[in-house]
This record gives structure tokens, sequence and C-alpha cells, in this order.
């Protein structure tokens, strides 16, 4: 039996605090020595052996002979004291996880108690805390904790380890989300405990479900240079530089025993583990009890303290991740290897759980895009449209429901009722702000010219506050009366939009048939619109159909008039769009002819015009049903498929109308099972984009030990490689089996794949899909028994070409918003661009800046990158990070003119403002 074996055996029977103090000791010896590849001395054989022979003659250890082993070895005390074991103490603290968030505010309020507690106690323990969510709850429902928290965080006592609002997912939220997660932890957290930005150096994801590529540049451009894991990258490297394809990038700790610990000897070998494999002499450990918080205990401090006087241990330091982080950069720069592609994919069941939380996810950055534009654009003329705390907290909103348990889907129906109130409360204030910004630029624009003739019996004033029904629109009141109205439509992306754009309209007893539109050159334009429906106040509604072009980032004024068809020439493409006669089961226009089955309405020829291509190679365009196996921890996991089936071709397909006129349509419906799908297939005049809006009553449900039922739009089409929206960015991968995140689309074979409020895409074996519902059962039995709504938009597209699939997707996720109008003065013409940007970057965010002087525009690079131009009315920009920081500044031409360069994989934010 040789020296290993040996202690082997007398460590299988330890039994007190004596043998398990000596024997870690030794095993951590032994570990050294492989870990080292050296010989192990006769010393610590003999030791061994000594421990083994008074081991077997006495059946255990005691005090004095641990004591004499510890006073033999002595000389290889500093050979064991070389490394380090960097402990950190932390509490995770799951956001609503399995619980509703009364629950998460007191375990967020006990476990810092507890900690305030133990540092008071214990003058060697610190403790690091992440989330700035969590400090926010204690503001709120114990705020008298944050005095002591304060104290100990500049004693050095408390770390805090945010720079996101809460653990967020990586994957689904917008380039947008990371950068607004930064922005307002810093602010928060600088004006809550007088942290400065660059102390906030850390992003700490311990149990975050995969990591997209562009992360690094991002963290990089909010002062993030530490990034601290424990899911997404199966390697044994674990300390290394996640690097962007921008070149960028942060160090990373992957960390192998994860975020919950508890504190044993075994963390000696563990470090030597790590150590092994970096070929550093430190490692890293966390240690507390998690997920419902409690963290580090007396008994792990106690454990620590004690093993600090050992002699033949690692040398143990309580200490803190940025210190760590900062301590290894500094000893192995030049050592440290390079990782430079995503870290995914991790419970890819997560990309489709919980569908209503992941519809207010998309919906609510939208809305918020939308109102910080108009609101940007807005102080571009002069007026404040709302405040910007306001939107802040709205942003907050969106931010908490970003958790990495939250926004995937792994949680309780309590989870999702507070995250959905959340996210309305969100919406509203999104929505009130961009509705005022419109309002204030349409009280500037000068429509003087534009005679009306009020009907002050008319109900129309006013009529239809809100009118948004279940769509989590803006509102679209009507403020005019008679026979003229005026609308005033804005356009928040960086390019013009030409295109069918819808208006409801209140309150119109007037005869369509003398309905006439013109653009605000006096252009009439081409329309179409619905008969009537009456009301039971507003006297009555339709829907109007006008094909319009909206300049980018700014807005188009158009005028409704009942005209005379004696005076006035008449020329509407469709008095009523459901008199219109369409060949039966074909949807055509200048640009596309969709021909579907008449049985099936599975669409059996789709010509593109300009191209002159036939884009069907088969019967597709179809909703595809199937059962996943079972496959436990269902909200997490995918399962193998059971069974499937194409319902357009095993379910009766029932026709229900057609319609014409500027927006073609076919409507179908079919029933399965429980539920019940309605599809409407549209193609808009002179448009590329075949959408199909989707409305299904859902109610298949999974169940333990059965079946997952889920629901798929598929289109077929050959392919070699899949292009998917990522943050910031365009990914290139290829085909694979399950499903992966993309932000919106995915594209392949020529086609783009785009879902209006979905992240769980597939492109595998010539078949590119989107999940619209997936019902998981656990955590949450019953999670998407709802009626769900989702717009799907395909589209021919050169998928190489990054900026076009770019553009074409800002163009799909950024409709135009319209408000109704009044003749009034103003200095403004009735058509604008507020702010022009063209060049080889994509806007991701224009937005009132911080300091309540000018505007921030934040852009990304497309492509290889390039130069990127701006004008707007004020005379100073510069560079700035994500806190809006000035960097460095940028020249501004007579005319408002800047020029921006951009590099590949580049975030840059820009500061635009009027010197005081």
């Amino acid at each position: 039996m040789n020296y290993n074996d040996k202690l082997h055996q007398i460590r299988s029977h330890q039994r007190g605090k004596w043998d398990e103090r000596i024997l870690s000791q030794m095993a951590y010896l032994q570990k050294l020595y492989v870990v080292e590849k050296r010989e192990p001395d006769a010393l610590f054989e003999q030791e061994i052996e000594t421990l083994y022979r008074t081991y077997k003659e006495n059946g255990a250890l005691t005090k004095e002979d641990c004591l004499r082993c510890e006073k033999n070895l002595q000389p290889l005390s500093a050979w064991a004291k070389s490394y380090t074991l960097h402990m950190v103490a932390h509490a995770h603290i799951d956001m609503n996880w399995q619980w509703d968030f009364s629950e998460t505010v007191s375990t967020v309020v006990d476990t810092f108690r507890t900690m305030l507690d133990l540092i008071r106690e214990f003058p060697q323990f610190i403790f690091s805390q992440s989330q700035a969510s969590t400090y926010k709850i204690i503001e709120d429902y114990a705020p008298w904790m944050l005095d002591e928290i304060a104290q100990r965080i500049h004693e050095g006592r408390w770390e805090v380890t945010a720079s996101s609002w809460v653990e967020a997912d990586q994957n689904m939220p917008s380039a947008e989300s990371d950068c607004r997660h930064i922005l307002y932890t810093k602010d928060y957290i600088k004006r809550t405990f007088g942290i400065p930005e660059d102390e906030l150096t850390i992003d700490f994801e311990p149990d975050t479900f995969g990591h997209h590529v562009n992360l690094p540049e991002l963290l990089n451009a909010g002062g993030v240079k530490y990034m601290y894991f424990g899911r997404g990258y199966a390697t044994k490297e674990y300390l290394f530089r996640y690097q962007a394809p921008s070149g960028k990038s942060v160090l990373a700790y992957e960390d192998p025993f994860f975020y919950l610990s508890l504190v044993s000897p075994e963390i000696f070998t563990d470090a030597l583990d790590i150590c092994g494999h970096t070929g550093f002499k430190r490692a890293l450990r966390l240690y507390g009890v998690g997920d419902h918080g409690g963290g580090p205990s007396r008994r792990d401090i106690l454990r620590l303290t004690e093993y600090c006087t050992w002699p033949l241990a690692p040398t143990i330091v309580f200490g803190t991740l940025r210190s760590f982080f900062e301590t290894v950069e500094q000893e192995y720069h030049d050592r440290i290897p390079v990782l430079d592609h995503e870290m995914n994919y991790v419970f890819q069941g997560c990309y489709t759980s919980q569908s209503r939380i992941k519809m207010a996810n998309r919906i609510g950055e939208q809305r918020l895009y939308d109102a910080e534009t108009l609101c940007a654009l807005s102080r571009t003329v002069g007026s404040e449209a709302y405040p910007m705390e306001k939107l802040k907290d709205a942003w907050e909103r969106v931010l908490f429901n970003q958790f990495h348990d939250i926004l995937p889907g792994s949680c309780v129906i309590d989870t999702r009722e507070h995250a959905m109130g959340r996210f309305q409360e969100a919406v509203s204030y999104a929505n009130v702000a961009a509705q005022n910004a419109m309002r204030c630029i349409a009280e500037k624009i000068d429509t003087s010219d534009i005679e009306l003739y009020p009907d002050d019996e008319l109900f129309s004033v006013g009529a239809a506050p809100g009118a948004r029904l279940n769509t989590y629109g803006i509102s679209m009141a009507e403020r005019g009366s008679g026979r003229v109205r005026i609308y005033h439509l804005f356009n928040t992306t960086s390019q013009p939009k030409t295109g069918v754009q819808q208006l409801n309209i209140w309150a119109w007893p007037y005869d369509l048939a003398n309905l006439q539109v013109y653009a605000s050159d006096g252009t009439l334009l081409e329309h179409s619109a619905t008969p009537p429906s009456p009301h039971p106040f507003w006297e009555n509604q339709f829907k109007l159909f006008v094909k319009v072009t909206v300049p980018p980032m700014g807005y188009e004024t158009i005028i409704m008039r009942d005209c005379d068809s004696g005076n006035v020439e008449i020329r509407n493409v469709a008095l009523d769009c459901k008199r219109e006669i369409i060949p039966q089961n074909v949807l055509e226009n200048s640009k596309l002819k969709a021909v579907f089955d008449e049985k099936t309405m599975q669409l059996i020829s789709l010509y593109d015009k300009k191209s002159g291509k036939e884009l069907v190679h088969q019967p597709t365009a179809h909703l595809v049903y199937t059962l996943e196996q079972d496959a436990d921890m269902s909200a997490w996991r995918l399962g193998r498929t059971a069974a499937k089936q194409i319902l357009n071709e095993t379910q009766e397909i029932k026709i229900i109308n057609r319609t014409g006129g500027l927006r073609q349509s076919i409507h179908y419906e079919l029933n399965f099972n429980n539920s019940i799908i309605r599809v409407d297939v549209q193609l808009d005049h002179d448009s590329d984009v075949l959408r199909f809006e989707t409305e299904f009553e859902w109610l298949e449900v999974g169940h333990r030990g059965q079946f997952i039922p889920r629901l798929d739009f598929v289109w077929n089409t050959p392919f070699q490689k899949v292009m998917r929206n990522i943050p910031s960015g365009i990914f290139e991968h290829e085909p694979i089996r399950e499903d992966v995140p993309a932000s919106s689309f995915i594209a392949a074979g020529g086609m783009m794949l785009f879902a209006d409020n979905k992240y769980g895409f597939r492109a595998y074996n010539d078949e590119m899909s989107v999940c619209l519902v997936r019902s998981s059962y656990d955590p949450d039995p019953y999670p998407e028994t709802y009626i769900h709504k989702t717009c799907i938009s395909l589209l021919s597209v050169q998928e190489e070409n990054h900026a076009e699939l770019i553009a074409r997707e800002h163009d799909l996720n950024n409709p135009v918003q319209y408000i109704s109008g009044t003749s009034r003065t103003g200095r403004l013409p009735k058509k604008n661009s507020l702010i022009t940007a063209q060049g080889d970057a994509a806007l991701a965010a224009l937005k009132p800046a911080e300091d309540g002087n000018g505007i921030i525009i934040r852009i990304y690079a497309v492509g290889e990158g390039g130069i990127f131009t701006l004008c707007t009315p004020y005379n100073r920009a510069c560079y700035t990070d994500i806190c809006e920081r000035n960097l460095s500044p940028i020249a501004v031409e007579s005319d408002g003119t800047v020029s921006a360069k951009i590099s590949k994989g580049e975030i840059k934010t820009i500061h635009l403002f009027n010197e005081a």
C-alpha cells in the first residue's frame, strides 16, 4: 500500500475535528505535489506513515498527533502558503424566482440584516452584494438600514458588485437594455452610497443562462472591466479575457464551483484544481447560502478564521471580487488566454417559456425607444415633453423583469403576475411620454393654412381616449371634428418609411365615397377604408389605410377631407375593402405574388417580381404542432420531438373573409384539440413583406411524465448558414437542431423570418421557424393559457448584407405613430426631419441627455463600420461613455453636421448639446 492509499484510508474514516484538520492539510499537500509535478518529499511520506500507524493502533488521531505532524512538516508551510484562496462572501438573491415580490423583499431585508450583524461581530468579515434592485428594495421597504450599509461600504467591509439593475438574462434583452442596466445602476449606487462610477467595474452574473458575443464591447463602453459568471462556457481555463468582435475585452472568471458554497476543508484542494489548470497561484471561491438569500453564516466565518491558522493550508483571504480581479490582472496579465466567441447555449427552453413575459419585454423596450426618441426630437424644437425621472422609473421596471429567472420564464404564476403589472406601469409611462412629445411638436407645426369646418354636433373631439385595447399602444384620441381632419405621423427610425399606415377614424358621419387624403404638399394620397362600424359613444369608427412617406426622425402631416364629388376629382384605391373582389387565395401587388393552397392555406408560390425568382420550394408558411418528450425542468430544457403535425394539413381550414384595398388580406381559422388559431395574412400595396397576424386561444397543457405541446410557424427553404440578430449586431452560425435566441429575426436561404414579440428561433434541415408558444409545466403548471398575439413577417433579403438586415429589422420593429391635430400657427413646416442620420452604423437609442442639456445618440457599427453622419440643431458634440460622461470632443460644422468614425463591432455614444 503506497502513501496515497494510506492517506485515503485514514480520511475515509476520519471522525473528529483534529482528524479533519490534519488530514485535510495532508490532502492539500498531496494535491500540491501533483499540481507542481513534484515527487513527494521523504518527510511528507514519513509523516503519512506515522499517521497511518497511529490511526491503526488507536482508531483515531488526537490533537497531539495533529500538532506534532504540523510541527514536523513546518518546512513545507511556506510552500503551502504560496497559494492564495480569495474567499468572497455573497448572498445570491433571486428576484421572484419561485415566489412573489413580497417574499423577495423579505429575503433581501432579512439577509442584509444578518450580514450587517455579522460585520459588526467579526472585524475580518467582508461581504459582497450585487444587483441595484436589492439596494432599491432596502431604500423602499427598510430605509433605516441604508445608513448602516453606507457606513460599511465606506469602511471597505461591504463591496457593491452591481453594474446591472438585476442579474439579467444576457441573450434576449436589447443592447440598449444592457446599456441602461449600467447607466441606471451606476447612477443609483453613486447617488445612494457615493460610490464613483469608476469603482463599479464588475459584471456579476453567476447564474445567467449564456452570454452574447458583443457583451464585452458593451461592458467596456460602460466602464465595466471584469465579469464573474457560472454558466455558458464549459472549459477548464476558468480565467480568461472575453473578447468581442470589436477587439474590446473584459477579464472573465467562470466559477467551476458555482456561487453556492458551504465552507469546508475541501475548498483547499478545489483551489488547487483551478490553479492546476490556470497555472496561477490564486483562486477564487464564493461562499454563502443563496437563491433564496441567506448568505454566509457564523459557522462559515468561524471556520475560515480557523483555517487561516492552519500552517499547511493555502493562504486564506477574506476578500472582495474587485481585489481578486485586480490582483490576477496585475500579476498574470501576459499569461491570460483569450476567448472570442459567444458563450451559449444554456437552458434553451428559456427562449420560449412564459411567452407573455417575453412579449412584455419586447414591447416595453420598443415603447421606451419610441418615447425617448420622440422626447429627444421634442427637445430639439425647444419643448420638454416629459419628466426624465418618469422614464427612468419605466426603464427600472423593464430592467427588473429581465432577471435571469423572470424573462427566461423559469418562474411561477406570482412572478408572471408581478412582471406583467410592472410592464403595464412601464408602458403607461412610455405611452404618455410619447403622446405628449408628439403633441409638443405638433403644437409648433404651422397648419394655419388648412381650413377646418368643425361640426359641434359631432362627438369626435376627445373621442376614443386610449382606444388601443389590449395592444399596449399609444392613445389615438381624436382632436378634430367636422369634414376636415389633420393627422401628424411620426417616424422614430433613421430611415424614411414609405408604406401603408393604418389610422382609426372616429365619429365620421360622411359618405366614404367622398373621402380624400392629402400629403402636406397637397399630393393626393392613395387610400382605402373599411366600412364604418357603430360605436355606443363615439357614433362610429372606421380604419383608414393610406400610403404615405414619413421622413426619418421626423414627421409628416396628412389632411383627410370630405370632398364634394362634383367639384373635386375623387381617386380612391378602394372605397370599401370588403367589397373589392380579389382572386381567391392570391395576394398580389407590384412586388410580390403570393398564392395559397385553397384547402390548407399553405403558401405554394411566392414570386418576387423584382428578382424574377420563385421563393417557395414546397408548401410552407404553416403552423406546426409538436409534442416534446418530458425532459424534466421543462421551463429550462427542451425535450426530444415525440410527434409533430402540420396543422394546416391535418385540420380543417375555414376561410373567414378576404379583403382588398391598400391592405389585402385573407383571414382563416383552424381548431385543434382545445385551442383555436386565427391567422390574417396581409400584403400591403407596393410592399415586399408578407405578414401573418396570428391570434391563438391556447389551451394546451404540458404534464410531467407526458408531453410538452408547442406551436411553431415554419418556413421551408434550402440554406447553408444562418444569421440572427443579437444585441448590437448580427451573428452567423451553422444550422442547429434546437432553439437559439434572436432579438427578433432569423435569416437563411435568402429569406428573413421576423416576429414582433418572440425570441426562440430554429434553423435546421432546410427549415427555419419561430416558436409561438410552448407549454412547459414546471415551475408554473399553466404558463401559457391565454389568447396570444404575434405578428410574423416574411421577406426576401441578402442575408450576408448586415446593413440590409438591420435596416429591415428597424423598419419592422418601429411602426409609425400618429396623433390627431388641429389648425394652428407655428414655426415648423408640415413635414420635416428634425434630425438626419446616415452611414455605416445603426441607431440604438435617441434620448434626452441625463444632465438636461441636449440629446444622446447611441449607435453601433454595421458590418465593418465606417463613418456615421448626423445633422442636428446643436453646436457642440462629444463622445461619452454609457454613463454619459464626456470623453472627447467631435467637430461640429456650421450647419450642425457631425461625422463620427465607428469601427467593426463598436458601440458609441454621442452627446449633442448647445454651449452655454
